[in-house]
């Protein structure tokens, strides 16, 4: 099925962002907060019921099919149905015929997601409450009426307290963990939240913006989410809209894309496949030259020849590509660069952007990089101070240079479903000296069971 380009009315809140940088490091910290700060997902291919706290930087590890790509696809599942016109049916299909193959063992039934995000401090200020958090949840069913996976709820709260226990809320579904659906026009709220919208799918669309806008009805095809047509003017509603849809990447980088020259009008914030590597070098040189050096002392460490890179445009149409000097003067065009050298300057290139608050998740990346660049590789991806980085690696060096708090370990248990647990958690873990090294124990299989 072909869809939609995703809509061209969706902008980014900048303008919320930039009222209160959070300007933090990223320790070691199992209490540290990320943009996303927990993920739920229940009935979603084998994530029968997880529920999964997550820190600015996180490593992933498990053996293949544990549930790792699908835990990542849980934030490009939402994003997908608040980017394209058809909402869910174009998230449902890109990944399958129908929704009851993507339920747990294909028996149907209604899959849900809640994702839980830290606002930033210019928000909360300008807010009606003094909260610190924004969750957003939805629940997808296959409705009969209509053609399609629809929506059959959406809401979304800002909360005091991000750890308010499903237990105190009505149950281990994500939308209980707030606030469960009634026949009331909107849910009541659990204690310390306060409710900004919601849509029941099935029995009309409503909506409350913000503490300054009336309750609302709107009337919207069943299958594309409320959120997306929330005004500017509604604060916190267009901050989770932006984030979750666009500035979520899941980075596949393709060094065949990277090689080709890029459109000089094409964004400057790099593509999820690198497409527009030069332009993106081009911005940062331009914008933040001192930044533009400290990257390329960065690639010097490893890429020891390399004595500058420039951005080069094509006199016939203006295209821009990269181009590499060697110390010895030889200039070196990005399409004879090999596959690992351009995976390596697209993932530290990540590092330097000015004002990057923006949430990757990265599959592998160890890829085509030599054993002795993955350290700067994932120093780099660590040192995304304001922004998240989600990495699911098979990589014991790079599993070796984490913290055990850094760490999420994926199994499946008997049954199927996966089961998350966070690295310091885990119960082999618990007696851990340091006398062996993480990647040593990682390449050992003790992360692989579910015990």
């Amino acid at each position: 099925m072909t869809h939609d380009e995703p809509c061209t009315g969706c902008r980014r809140a900048r303008r919320y962002r930039d009222a209160g940088r959070r300007g933090r490091a990223v320790p070691a910290d199992a209490e540290a907060e990320g943009v996303i700060t927990r993920i739920q997902a229940r009935n979603y291919k084998c994530l029968k019921d997880v529920d999964v706290r997550l820190s600015p930087f996180q490593v992933l590890v498990g053996p293949n099919s544990s549930g790792k790509s699908t835990f990542m696809d849980v934030l490009g599942f939402i994003r997908d149905m608040l980017q394209y016109r058809e909402g869910v049916d174009a998230a449902v299909t890109t990944r399958g015929k129908w929704l009851n193959q993507l339920t747990w063992n294909s028996e149907g039934g209604e899959i849900e997601f809640a994702v839980t995000l830290r606002m930033p401090d210019g928000l909360r200020a300008r807010a009606a409450e003094d909260h610190s958090h924004c969750r957003y949840c939805v629940a997808i069913h296959q409705n009969t009426g209509v053609s399609g996976a629809v929506l059959a709820w959406e809401g979304v709260w800002t909360l005091e307290d991000p750890g308010i226990p499903a237990a105190d809320a009505g149950g281990g579904s994500p939308r209980a963990a707030v606030a469960s659906p009634s026949a009331d026009l909107y849910p009541p709220s659990a204690r310390g939240t306060s409710n900004h919208l919601t849509r029941r799918g099935d029995k009309g669309e409503y909506a409350r913006l913000d503490d300054q806008i009336p309750i609302v009805p709107f009337k919207i095809h069943p299958a594309v989410p409320l959120l997306t047509r929330v005004p500017d003017d509604a604060l916190v509603l267009a901050w989770a809209r932006d984030m979750l849809m666009e500035e979520t990447t899941h980075v596949v980088l393709d060094p065949a894309r990277m090689r080709e020259p890029c459109p000089p009008n094409t964004p400057d914030v790099l593509a999820a496949d690198g497409s527009n590597l030069a332009k993106v070098v081009q911005t940062l040189k331009d914008r933040d030259p001192g930044r533009f050096e400290w990257w390329l002392a960065h690639l010097r460490t490893v890429l020891g020849e390399l004595e500058a890179i420039r951005v080069v445009e094509q006199q016939q149409d203006r295209r821009l590509y990269i181009e590499v000097l060697r110390k010895d003067g030889a200039p070196v065009p990005a399409w004879l660069m090999s596959d690992g050298a351009l995976r390596f300057v697209g993932l530290t290139l990540l590092a330097y952007m000015p004002d990057n608050d923006s949430v990757y998740l990265v599959e592998e990346p160890e890829t085509g990089i030599h054993p002795s660049a993955i350290e700067s590789v994932y120093h780099s991806l660590g040192s995304i101070y304001d922004g998240q980085v989600l990495v699911a690696t098979h990589s014991p060096l790079m599993v070796g240079l984490a913290e055990p708090e850094q760490l999420l370990c994926f199994s499946r248990t008997e049954s199927g479903e996966t089961r998350i647990v966070r690295g310091h958690e885990h119960p082999l873990m618990r007696n851990w000296q340091k006398s062996v090294s993480l990647g040593s124990l990682y390449a050992s299989g003790i992360f692989d069971g579910a015990e």
